[in-house]
């Protein structure tokens, strides 16, 4: 029983000599039938299974997460200034007021008209800084500014494993797998360009 225990794993040892002396060996071989250049796949690769298709397909959602770091980044300039176009005016009709107050005369004859025109610009501050609140300006271009972030964050993630050897690199499935659902999680978690 020995015997046969050992000439089968001798068996096996020397079929696995043979694949391995011809990985190291040769990188091509000939295809006998086509006279055509057949690559032969190393063992490590055999175990990620990238092809360039999978680089293309990568390269390709690099350049769709660029794209998006670009208009996330537009976008959120839009409503900076945009918030900017109200918080401007309310800072400077705020300080304008609070000066007034502190500057005037109780004592005037004008006291009544610098009231009443002290409470007028207040009152067009707090219109403004409603107008401002409802639009949600500055909320949308923080979020939008995250989103920038992290699409960034998936480009690089993505270029940097497209620059790997090939047998250097995360498993095919698993990796496309989670690029494709933090893909899907940014997007959605980001406000309408």
């Amino acid at each position: 029983k020995l015997m046969v225990k050992m000439s089968k794993n001798t068996e096996n040892d020397i079929k696995l000599d043979i694949i391995n002396k011809k990985n190291i060996d040769t990188d091509t071989n000939i295809d006998k039938k086509t006279n055509r250049s057949v690559n032969i796949v190393n063992n490590t690769s055999s175990i990620n299974n990238w092809t360039k298709y999978d680089d293309e397909l990568l390269s390709n959602w690099g350049e769709l997460a660029s794209c998006y770091c670009w208009l996330y980044d537009n976008a959120s300039k839009y409503y900076k200034k945009r918030s900017y176009i109200f918080s401007v005016p309310i800072t400077v009709i705020q300080a304008f007021v609070s000066a007034g107050i502190f500057t005037i005369d109780k004592d005037g004859d004008y006291m009544e008209l610098v009231t009443i025109t002290l409470g007028a610009f207040s009152l067009f501050a707090g219109i403004l800084s409603s107008v401002r609140d409802i639009f949600n300006y500055n909320v949308d271009a923080d979020i939008l500014m995250k989103s920038n972030i992290s699409m960034s964050a998936l480009k690089r993630k993505i270029n940097l494993e497209i620059s790997l050897n090939p047998y250097m690199r995360q498993p095919k499935i698993k990796f496309m797998k989670d690029v494709r659902k933090e893909f899907d999680k940014i997007i959605q978690q980001s406000p309408r360009i």
